[in-house]
This record gives C-alpha cells, structure tokens and sequence, in this order.
C-alpha cells in the first residue's frame, strides 16, 4: 500500500490526539472541486485520453511534451498497477465472478434511494446551498446534488458502453460520478461537549484500517469495518445502517455480500453513483450520512467505510448518542 499519513494512521492519530488536547476541538474538512482541474499541457501535443500518455525517459526537456489530466494522474491513478482504479476494478469484477447486470441493478437502486431521499427531505438536513459564480452573469445557488436521475432502470444502464474495455462491465452509469462538493465535521471530546452544551451527531466507537492486493478496492471497505468493529468488541449484525462509499457499484456490491447482510441497510439513502464522488470530500460525507439517518431511525450503532488508491480501506463504527 502506498505509504501515506492520514489523520487516522499511527503518526496522525498521535498528533490529532495531541491537537484535540490542546484545542478541545477538531475541525476536518474535505474539499474536492473537480471542475477546477485542469489538463496539464506543454507544446503541441494532446492526448484525448489518459490512457495515451506517453512515458519518456528525458529530463527536463521533453518530459512535459505529454499531457497529463491531473484529476487521473493525482487522484485515479494507481502507481502500483499502473492503471487508473475503473480499469484494475475491472480486471477484479471478472475475478469476483461479478456481474454487469448485478452493477447496474445497483446503480439504479442508489438513484432511486438518492431520489427518495431528497423528496422526503431528508437530504437538505446535512446539505447547505452553496452560490456558484458564473462566467457571465449572476451566481447560481446550487441547493441539491445535481447528479441524480430518478429515471435510470437497470435496462437504461444496459444500453451504456463499458468505459474501460470491450469486455469490460463497469461504465460511466454503474461508477461513481465526478462531482464537486465538500464536507466538514466538528470531532471534540465528551467533557468539552457536556461543558458547552453540545448536542453530538454520533460518537466515534472504533476506527479500522486494512490493505489488500493493490487493485482490490472492493474487499478492503469490508476488511476495514470487520477490524474496527473486532476492536469495539462488535459483530457486524450489530450495526442497524451501513455507508459504504460507491466508488463503483461494484464496490458497494461486493463489501455487502462479504459482510453478509442486507442490502436493505446499505446506504439507504443511495450512494456516490448517484450523489456523486468528490474524492477528498466522500469520507467525510458518509459519515455524516449515517449519523444523520441514525439519529432519524433510532438506530443505535453504524458503520461507514471507504476504499482508497493503492488497496487501502478506512472504516468508523459510529453510535447514536443517548
């Protein structure tokens, strides 16, 4: 797994517990503005897509002759497998013996849920409207995700190319959309909650971390959320509500049937296929989603997990405050 620092490894664990010490509060942020991307281009050459970028053992001169789509290189990209996440994922749905049709099934059912959600309003309780300038004339006020479409059916997705291949199964219909978006969340401790009056949203039981083969997203979410649970001394029947980001369907898909439950508490209110997938932003977002569905169910104890580049899966078991 590709060596990285999160505020939930062992080096940034000590220094949030440290912050949280001095500060009494905790203030992560997530922030992923897509649109803002930009292709990264030198001299006359473009490539259409960034599968056709060139490798080239020159330096300095001619290594920016390529271009480079950094939302790919930075953020979809795998440096182990070199292929981007669609692709390897992929390679592992035919591995996993999982299907396009149990995909696009899928995908159609977080629409609908995403959909559902937003007319009962539950939705607008953890959105806040965002005004965005335009190029020419007044800012928009941008209310909703802006991503879903009520009327998909598994046979609309059917009609979709695969993305990443000929014989592949994944497409632009059963993975998550690019989306812009942002996130943020208070963490602080129990006393200093109870000193200032504080109404928590959920408190934190146990966090779970977990490594696979480089291209198996699919299994780390559920290795990450059986460790963390394992540590709070909890057994996956436990938990009422399940948030599994959809990177792609196929994601979602596979961590519920090795988790073994049902699909009718995983993100209820559907998922990244719909509402989209800011990639700095999407932890963040469905841990908020299931703190809010807890506390509306009366659900006692949640999971909500996540994969990452490299075969990396972060996990939170939550509880609803009594």
């Amino acid at each position: 797994v590709e060596a990285r620092e999160t505020p939930w490894s062992s080096g940034g664990r000590r220094r949030f517990r440290a912050r949280m010490a001095e500060d009494r509060f905790e203030l992560p942020r997530e922030l992923e503005e897509f649109r803002a991307i930009v292709r990264q281009i030198a001299e006359e050459r473009i490539a259409p897509r960034a599968a056709e970028i060139d490798e080239t053992d020159e330096w300095p001169e001619d290594v920016y002759k390529v271009l480079v789509d950094s939302m790919i290189h930075d953020g979809l990209w795998s440096s182990f497998t070199r292929m981007t996440m669609g692709e390897s994922s992929d390679r592992v749905n035919a591995d996993l013996g999982i299907t396009r049709d149990e995909q696009d099934a899928w995908a159609a059912r977080s629409h609908r849920r995403a959909h559902a959600a937003w007319e009962d309003g539950r939705m607008a309780e953890e959105v806040v409207p965002v005004e965005a300038p335009q190029p020419s004339g007044d800012a928009v006020l941008v209310y909703g995700d802006e991503g879903i479409r009520p009327d998909t059916t598994p046979e609309s997705l059917a009609t979709l190319p695969p993305a990443f291949g000929a014989n592949g199964t994944i497409t632009a219909g059963n993975a998550s959309q690019i989306s812009d978006g942002g996130a943020a969340v208070v963490v602080t401790g129990e006393e200093t909650a109870l000193e200032l009056g504080l109404e928590p949203l959920a408190e934190i039981v146990a966090h779970g971390m977990a490594a696979e083969r480089f291209a198996y997203l699919h299994s780390v979410p559920a290795i990450a959320l059986q460790s963390a649970l394992k540590k709070a001394g909890l057994d996956v029947h436990d938990l009422g509500l399940i948030e599994v980001n959809e990177a792609f369907a196929a994601v979602a898909l596979n961590v519920t049937k090795v988790l073994g439950v049902s699909d009718d508490i995983v993100n209820v209110n559907g998922g990244a296929v719909a509402l989209g997938h800011p990639i700095g932003m999407s932890g963040a977002r469905i841990v908020l989603t299931l703190a809010h569905e807890m506390r509306r169910r009366g659900v006692d104890l949640g999971g909500a997990t996540i994969c990452g580049g490299g075969g990396q899966g972060d996990a939170l078991v939550l509880r609803r405050p009594a």
